[in-house]
């Protein structure tokens, strides 16, 4: 069997960066793939844990610095709809989300691809709807190198007060709930970042959104979409998926 477990490298991230190589790839004709073999002179990246809460807690504060910036933007659209169906397409990476994945310069990707179509509402607005809570329902296929599927249910908390807003409507979103795969996923059981797999995780989301303030229906949405075995709290798993994507939101 051909192995075709193609690495993609890329410096100096950036969303442009990270499209053009996924959607190059999803068109290209595919051969039998094969799981990737990582070198077993490149074992696990594991971090000390006072390092990875380092680290978070900068990106926690880098949020909390956007939300205060936002905070000066334009008012909210109020009469924006609360329900939205929310498709998207993305790549397999077999970085880590924050050592790796969000402060590398470095993203790299596996032939394994998933397809997505969720159901979001708004159910309660605050601060003069700066910000919101949305639960969020989704369903997904992969295929390339895993063939299962996903359920996902997740808690959704969106701000939606930036600068530059009423030129481009912006919104930032973090949510968490579970994600069951039909089957213990085939990467995230060979991944050099895991320790164990299982059907069973917690799910993360990282969401932007944009689009453009006469087309209030319409945005244009870049996701992190993330498996996690939360440091072993789920069956001993210490690390996960992620898969960078893009898609459409459509709200109603």
């Amino acid at each position: 069997m051909c192995a075709v477990s193609t690495r993609v490298s890329m410096g100096t991230p950036g969303l442009l960066r990270i499209a053009a190589p996924l959607f190059s790839s999803l068109l290209r004709p595919r051969s039998s793939l094969a799981l990737p073999a990582h070198h077993p002179s490149s074992p696990r990246v594991s971090a000390q844990p006072w390092s990875r809460l380092i680290r978070q807690s900068a990106g926690l504060s880098a949020l909390l610095v956007l939300l205060c910036i936002g905070c000066r933007g334009p008012d909210v659209d109020t009469t924006l709809p609360k329900r939205a169906i929310t498709a998207y397409v993305g790549k397999y990476s077999d970085n880590m989300l924050v050592e790796e994945l969000l402060v590398s310069d470095n993203i790299t990707f596996d032939d394994s691809y998933l397809a997505a179509l969720a159901y979001s509402q708004t159910f309660h607005r605050f601060w003069e709807s700066r910000g919101q809570w949305e639960w969020e329902g989704q369903v997904a296929k992969h295929w390339g190198l895993q063939t299962h599927w996903e359920f996902n249910a997740l808690v959704v908390l969106r701000w939606m007060r930036f600068p530059g807003s009423e030129h481009v409507r912006t919104s930032v979103a973090l949510g968490d709930g579970l994600s069951y795969a039909t089957e213990i996923p085939p990467l995230e059981l060979a991944s050099h970042t895991n320790e164990g797999a299982t059907q069973l995780l917690n799910y993360m989301l990282v969401e932007v959104a944009a689009g453009v303030p006469s087309i209030p229906a319409w945005d244009l949405v870049f996701r992190i979409h993330h498996r996690s075995g939360v440091f072993g709290l789920f069956d001993g798993v210490d690390g996960g998926s992620n898969v960078i994507a893009f898609g459409l939101k459509y709200r109603f």
